[in-house]
Order: C-alpha cells, then structure tokens, then sequence
C-alpha cells in the first residue's frame, strides 16, 4: 500500500524509506530535547523554590523590624533582592544555561536534518519544475538563518557560563551552519545565472568563507587553551571535537569554491547531489549531550 502511494507521487520506495528514516531521526532529536526538559530544568525549578522560600523568610524579618531596608527602598523589593543574592543572583544557576545550550544544539540538529531532507527532495524529478521547490528552498534559507542565530545564542550562554568545551562545540555548529548557508545557495544557481561575474563573485564569496574559518579556528583554540590553562588533555580534546571536524569544514569550502571555478554553467545535478550529499554527512555526528566539564 505504502509503494502504491509513493509511486502515486512519483516518488520510488527508496525515497520513501528515506523520508521515514529523515523522519525518525527528527524524532530522536525531539525525544533528546523532551529528556534535558525533563531531566535537567528541575535545577531551575529548585532555584525558583529556594527564593520563594529565602523571600518569605526576610518578608517576616522585615515585617518584625529585625531588619531595615536602605532608604527609598520598598520592604517587597528588599526582600525580594536579599533572597535572590542568598540563591546565587544575579548569576543565574551556570548548570541551568550549560543545558539551555544543550537545548540549542537539539533545535539546530533538527534544522539541519530539515535541510538536508528538502535539499535532497528538491532534486527529485517528479519536483524539479514544480513551483513548490521555490517555497522550499525559501524555507531552507530561513532554516539556515535559524540555525545561525541559535549557535551564536548558544556561543554567548556558553562562555556567559564558562563552559569552554561547550563554546567550542558551539562555534564549531555556527561555521557549520554557514557552509552550508552557502553550499545551499550554489545548489540553487542555474546555468541561465552563470556568467564569469557571476562565478567570480561567488569563487570570492567562497574564499572569504574558508578564509574565515580558518581563522576562526585558530582564534577559538587559542582561547580554549588559554582559559583551560593549556593541560595536554585539554589540547587533545580541542583536537578531536573542534579542530579536526573544523579542518573538514574547510575542506568543505575549499572543494565548492574549486567545483565553482571549473565550472561555467552551473553546478551539475551530479555536483549538487554531492554538495547535498556532504549537508547530511556533516549533519551525521551525535550531539554531546549532557556535558558536565566545562
């Protein structure tokens, strides 16, 4: 029943298994984010009790006289400033934003599988004239903005909790995402789009990105070493879960701005399917979740 259906659409069975596998995949995603809500914002709740409890205590102290508010200042709002002090204030619990971050990496996880799935669709035979590809790639673009800000929102929760493992894994997502960002605009171009201004530009476009990740790699792993007071440990984890995978980011670039330059009419379906083919194989690594070093 299920082929008969496919085949309705114009789609084959192994198109079909691998909607229902991008699918599956998205669930996990979904299930991993329902786990940190359940498992880790209970920190968050027990915060919240303890200057729920802290306020009434000196609500009582303030009411007997046994303390006195600075001038101008009201008994409610003192209160109220005393119990968030003696729970940590005005630094939020560092834990609580270590898995909000964790959070962020979910949401992203699941963005970049979306894309890789309309990437892959809008390839498709029985879709290549339709008007729908145009709404899809638009919605891809917008995926791909998402994602951009969320990695740079979980950079800024991850060193405003001095997690340095966790802004490495962040930045290493937003260079990620702006690859891809690109290589999702060069599967777009059409033949009709290409002449040698054109392809200049976009050659351009392309070196500034590899340029810019170059240095972003070294600029971040100076840091993290720096702050991690530069143990060999340290140097062999930035090694293998930044460093590494962000080499191959820039050989990333490196491969699509020399498909760009050796071409003159486009990139062909077979090179598309290629740059398709690297979103979901960069997509493929585990998110860290439940990180407790920093």
């Amino acid at each position: 029943m299920r082929g008969k259906t496919l085949r309705r659409f114009g789609f084959s069975l192994a198109a079909g298994r691998a909607w229902n596998k991008c699918i599956w995949n998205l669930v996990t995603a979904y299930e991993k984010a329902v786990t940190i809500s359940h498992e880790r914002f209970p920190l968050l709740r027990t915060y919240d009790a303890a200057v729920s409890e802290l306020n009434r205590h000196y609500s009582e102290l303030l009411a007997n006289g046994d303390l006195v508010p600075p001038h101008g200042v009201p008994f409610q709002e003192f209160a109220l400033l005393k119990a968030k002090e003696a729970s940590g204030f005005p630094a939020p619990p560092k834990a609580h934003l270590r898995f909000r971050v964790e959070a962020f990496w979910t949401a992203i996880d699941v963005r970049f599988k979306l894309v890789a799935l309309i990437e892959s669709l809008s390839l498709h035979p029985s879709l290549r004239h339709s008007q729908v590809v145009e709404g899809l790639r638009a919605f891809n673009n917008f995926l791909m903005e998402c994602v951009q800000h969320d990695a740079k929102r979980a950079i800024d929760l991850a060193e405003e909790s001095q997690s340095q493992r966790q802004v490495l894994r962040s930045a290493l997502l937003l260079m990620r995402a702006r690859w891809q960002a690109f290589a999702i605009k060069a599967t777009n171009w059409t033949p009709a789009q290409s002449n040698p201004a054109v392809i200049r530009e976009r050659v351009n476009e392309a070196e500034a990105g590899c340029a810019k990740a170059k240095r972003t790699i070294e600029r971040r792993r100076r840091t993290f070493l720096e702050k991690m007071g530069g143990h060999p440990d340290d140097q062999a984890w930035a090694y293998d879960n930044f460093v590494q995978p962000a080499e191959e980011i820039v050989t990333k670039w490196v491969e699509l701005k020399t498909q760009l330059q050796e071409t003159s009419f486009g990139l062909t379906d077979d090179e598309k399917r290629q740059i398709i083919r690297a979103l979901a194989e960069g997509n493929s690594r585990e998110l860290p979740i439940g990180q407790s070093r920093p």
